[in-house]
């Protein structure tokens, strides 16, 4: 299969004769070692995606809930932090209603028929939504609503975000990154971001502003369990020596461990003004890099009598720092099988092995 074919829940994959050969088979099809007798793997959608961590589309909705009452400041709304499932892009549906309780008044039933109109214009394939104008201030609240849809497993469950508009003109803070940002452990971690006021913002009361990031969440990237209160697999961003008081935050290598999510948030405020703050939120996923084997010496001819050392010990786990071969807590299985040609494979299928 290439990386094409719709695989739907209820097909089945046919299987041809020799066109399956073992693992580190050097020859090639049709071969005794091949694979032979059609085989049907009927996929059963009751079998799909019950184990944890089985792949699923999932909306993911990342703004402020916070939004300018100025007319010159964007609202951005962010969906790259969507999990999609397969080759095919997601797509995207945006919606815009009132919060429960919110007060159906004639500038929030205005405002809610711009801002929809505007999400109405929106690419379905667009994982982000910038919004602009006076609407946002004469909505008041908004509750924004997002769902994504993935050829192979269907539409996500929606995620809300809701947005209440601030008289207190919060200060614009950029991310330079996506939503979902994922790293390895052996890799260090710098999350670029910036702050200025809003372009309503009053000049005579000064331009600046205090960070401060936090960790919101950790938890295990495959079955979500929550690890954000364990001492040991946590972050605790003070015992790295990080500092969280500017608008950067750079996490040191091996600071985070492989298999793990670390959702962070970014606060920002003016100095003259407490109550104009903004809030960025940034999903941090350690994924899990394979063992790295290495076997001294490689391919050699030794005498029929001859000792033969095979030497693995330089391998390496690579989400370990500083581990080789059993400091590393690995485990090595050996295997003995004939090399050579096709033919000679043949030839010698009779023969004892060596």
């Amino acid at each position: 299969l290439n990386s094409r074919p719709l695989i739907r829940p209820g097909a089945t994959i046919r299987i041809r004769d020799n066109v399956i050969a073992p693992a580190y088979f050097e020859g090639s099809c049709p071969h005794p070692l091949c694979a032979s007798g059609s085989l049907s793997l009927p996929l059963d959608p009751a079998d799909l995606c019950e184990a944890p961590g089985c792949p699923n589309v999932t909306a993911r909705l990342d703004g402020p809930s916070v939004a300018s009452a100025c007319s010159e400041d964007a609202l951005r709304l962010d969906g790259t932090g969507s999990a999609n499932v397969g080759v095919f892009p997601s797509r995207y549906r945006w919606a815009v209603g009132l919060p429960p309780g919110a007060e159906p008044a004639d500038a929030n039933a205005t405002a809610l028929a711009e801002v929809q109109a505007r999400l109405a214009a929106v690419p379905a394939d667009s994982p982000t939504v910038e919004l602009r104008g006076s609407f946002l201030a004469a909505a008041a609240q908004l509750r924004f609503t997002l769902n994504v849809t993935s050829t192979l497993t269907g539409a996500s469950e929606a995620t809300d975000l809701d947005v209440t508009a601030s008289t207190a003109v919060p200060p614009v803070l950029v991310v330079a990154a996506s939503a979902r940002v994922e790293t390895r452990p052996a890799a260090p971690v710098l999350l670029r971001a910036w702050g200025r006021p809003s372009s309503c913002w009053p000049a005579g009361l000064g331009t600046r502003m205090t960070f401060r990031w936090a960790v919101e969440r950790v938890y295990r990237t495959a079955s979500g369990a929550d690890l954000t209160d364990d001492p040991v697999l946590g972050l605790d961003l003070a015992s790295l020596g990080v500092s969280a008081s500017r608008a950067s935050l750079q996490l040191p290598a091996f600071s985070l461990r492989a298999g793990q999510s670390y959702d962070l948030r970014m606060d920002g405020a003016m100095d003259a003004d407490g109550r104009s703050n903004a809030t960025r939120r940034v999903t941090v996923v350690a994924r899990e890099e394979p063992l790295d084997v290495r076997l001294a010496g490689g391919d050699r001819r030794v005498p029929v009598t001859g000792r033969v050392v095979l030497d693995a010990s330089a391998s390496r786990d690579p989400n370990v720092p500083g581990s080789l071969g059993s400091s590393a807590r690995l485990t090595f299985t050996w295997q003995l099988r004939q090399a050579g040609s096709v033919a000679a494979e043949a030839a010698c299928a009779a023969c004892p092995s060596p």
